[in-house]
């Protein structure tokens, strides 16, 4: 449930940032400011919603893998 809750947060934010960029009164930025306003804003966003989901899913592995090497010995 949280995962789906992440994916749409990101969906979400690439939209708005595809459209702020792409918005009449930004028309006349360069095309490299419309790749950095899409591509570089909507990274850190995607980061913000996976990395903790992420992060907590690694640290879990670690934790049963550190547990079932105890378990072994």
């Amino acid at each position: 449930m949280a995962r789906q809750r992440h994916h749409q947060v990101a969906v979400a934010l690439l939209q708005r940032h595809y459209k702020d960029a792409m918005a009449p009164r930004n028309w006349h930025y360069s095309a490299t400011t419309w790749v950095q306003k899409i591509f570089f804003r909507s990274f850190f966003d995607l980061f913000k919603a996976y990395g903790l989901s992420l992060w907590v899913e690694l640290s879990r592995f670690r934790l049963n893998s550190k547990s079932s090497n105890l378990k072994l010995n």
